[in-house]
């Protein structure tokens, strides 16, 4: 299906800063992400996983204790009544913390309940819920340890379910408040795990989320490891938190204890969790020889050696050890797994396995998946219109004929298919190589009409130069005119805008006036990474497309021959004056060539000084 480019009338350009060049233009700043350390890193997992494993949760939780909205004794829907006055219109975003005015009220109240009525488990509960609201200062505190005290006890003895399940709840908030973390944690997935619980799955996997929120500064959890490593379902939590952590010290005391707990681990989906988390320690550590002595230990039939995360381990760690045949069949199943979510960043890494097999048409169906349905990233970019040959390109639409084509985002407005992407590539390079009549064709297939009348109409004038049937002097104005031409279509002729619109500036700025200094592409592809010829061609490369594509010096170019045959005649003295406003339109900080345009520019003004006529 062929998608409709609207390129004609595209007023403006969007301004972005790199920091949020992503979301503000539709790029991804990823290019040449594998020669980035951060690529090569394990994928997080949040806590909020372990629900997805768990049956359908249950919808008749019962209220809390205090909650109710009726009950038999009397002095007791009192207490309900008045702690209810504390919560507002929506009760659990009410302050933990309460006047001291309420809770003494409330304390008095309880007191007032005669002792053996049939409600009592739940006013006892209640009990040790004002204390805790009524505590002032959190930490290690007498008053906290009071607290714990009361919910312990009232969990010694028997009481009904859902009152049992929501002391429990409470006394590991108690242990939070108090900085014991591991406790809390297991409480909060234990009542996870259980099928009567009644506290609602994403408060306790909130609750979980808030007891480790410091990976940066890991010291606390790597104090709880042991403490956490008594269950496997305790050891899975801990572990997936610290394979989030970027802590060398971390990771070295998690691996620690995996191997003296493998009795957690023994068989089965056990056995798949803790190969799966020494994969992701060890890749975390960078040590992909450790990492694939893990992977080996599942039977060979094992499922697990067919999971997206397992693979996209394996062919990173067969990357780092430069086998990049074998790497690149883990990283297919990586990429190609239904729902895999590590699809991005193994495709990211094949860009880079195809990179070092030079292999540049699989580099750019890579290229197209890395963020397929989102954005166009910088390398898909840079290899459409500066790396790739006119016949990789052609090569690509004949490979990629039947195959699904993916769809991607080239700025907030456009979406197209990839295959669309590579003919516009092509139709723009035919301009260039001033081939306008295919040009126009290839546009008029895109349905880009606007920019196949310009080619039709710069083909003419262009035909026009080389007329043999006019004379020297209509030969000089057919060359002026079209010089004329491309000087007023600046960004219209030979400018890819269907993947460098409002971004290329950005991406090709050399620092400062010396060329020779990288450009901001060799900054963002780690350019300490690249050997010295990769370099050298990136380089080359960027200077032909900036010549080639820039209309002002194309034309220049034009004017300053008519000058030169021309000589100090009016069409001369025009043309002088016209590739003086090409010179100094060109922005330098972009294009390079400083010296050169204004020795040009100082040049042709004398030449215009001396021959005013």
């Amino acid at each position: 299906m062929i998608r409709k480019f609207r390129l004609a009338g595209y007023a403006g350009l969007l301004v972005c800063s790199i920091a949020w060049m992503a979301e503000a233009c539709g790029y991804a700043v990823n290019f040449r992400a594998y020669l980035e350390k951060n690529l090569w890193s394990p994928l997080a997992h949040d806590v909020r996983e372990l629900g997805k494993t768990l049956p359908k949760e249950k919808q008749n939780y019962t209220p809390y204790a205090g909650m109710s909205a009726s009950g038999e004794d009397a002095a007791l829907q009192e207490v309900r009544n008045e702690y209810q006055k504390q919560f507002g219109e929506i009760p659990p975003f009410a302050p933990l913390e309460w006047p001291d005015s309420t809770t003494d009220l409330i304390r008095d109240m309880l007191r007032r309940i005669p002792p053996g009525i049939v409600p009592q488990p739940e006013a006892d509960l209640l009990r040790c819920k004002i204390e805790l609201r009524a505590v002032r200062v959190i930490g290690d505190t007498p008053e906290l340890r009071q607290v714990q005290s009361c919910f312990e006890t009232y969990l010694s003895q028997a009481k009904p379910p859902e009152l049992t399940s929501e002391a429990r709840g409470w006394l590991a908030r108690t242990y939070f408040l108090r900085g014991k973390s591991a406790p809390a944690a297991k409480i909060y997935l234990e009542e996870l795990g259980s099928t009567t619980s009644n506290i609602r799955r994403d408060r306790l996997l909130g609750s979980l989320s808030m007891l480790y929120p410091y990976l940066d500064r890991p010291t606390k959890l790597a104090d709880d490891l042991d403490e956490l490593f008594d269950t496997s379902a305790h050891a899975i939590y801990a572990a997936n938190l610290a394979t989030n952590s970027e802590s060398a010290e971390l990771s070295t005391e998690l691996v620690k204890r995996l191997e003296a707990h493998r009795d957690l681990f023994r068989q089965g989906a056990d056995s798949d969790v803790l190969t799966m988390i020494l994969m992701r320690t060890a890749m975390r550590m960078g040590a992909p020889a450790a990492l694939l002595r893990y992977a080996e230990l599942p039977p060979v039939a094992s499922l697990i050696r067919r999971d997206p995360e397992y693979n996209w381990m394996v062919g990173s760690a067969r990357f780092q050890q430069k086998n990049y045949a074998a790497a690149e069949t883990n990283l297919l199943v990586a990429l190609n797994a239904k729902g895999s979510p590590v699809k991005s960043p193994a495709a990211n890494a094949l860009f880079g396995v195809y990179t070092r097999l030079k292999r540049p048409v699989d580099q750019l169906r890579a290229a197209f998946l890395e963020e397929a349905g989102e954005e166009l990233n910088m390398d898909a970019a840079y290899l459409l219109d500066v790396q790739l040959t006119d016949s990789n390109l052609t090569e690509y639409l004949v490979r990629y004929a039947k195959a699904p084509d993916p769809e991607t985002y080239t700025d907030l407005l456009r979406k197209f298919a990839a295959t669309d992407l590579v003919r516009y590539a092509l139709a723009v390079r035919s301009a260039r190589q001033e081939d306008y009549t295919a040009a126009a064709k290839l546009f008029e297939e895109l349905h880009a009409t606007s920019r196949a009348r310009r080619m039709r109409e710069a083909g003419k004038l262009l035909a026009a130069t080389k007329d043999a049937s006019l004379d020297a002097d209509a030969q000089l104005q057919a060359l002026y005119d079209y010089g004329e031409f491309l000087a007023n279509n600046s960004t219209g002729v030979f400018f890819n805008d269907s993947v460098w619109h409002g971004i290329q500036t950005m991406v090709f700025v050399p620092n400062g006036a010396d060329e020779s200094r990288d450009s901001y592409s060799a900054q963002v592809s780690n350019s300490a990474a690249l050997s010295p010829e990769e370099r050298s061609q990136h380089a080359a490369l960027e200077r032909k497309l900036r010549d080639d594509q820039e209309e002002y010096w194309r034309a220049f170019g034009i004017f300053d021959q008519v000058v030169g045959r021309a000589g100090p005649t009016p069409l001369g003295r025009k043309a002088a004056a016209m590739a003086i406003v090409c010179l100094r339109r060109i922005r330098t900080e972009r294009f390079g060539r400083a010296k050169e345009i204004h020795d040009a520019d100082l040049r042709l003004s004398k030449w215009v000084a001396l021959n005013k006529g």
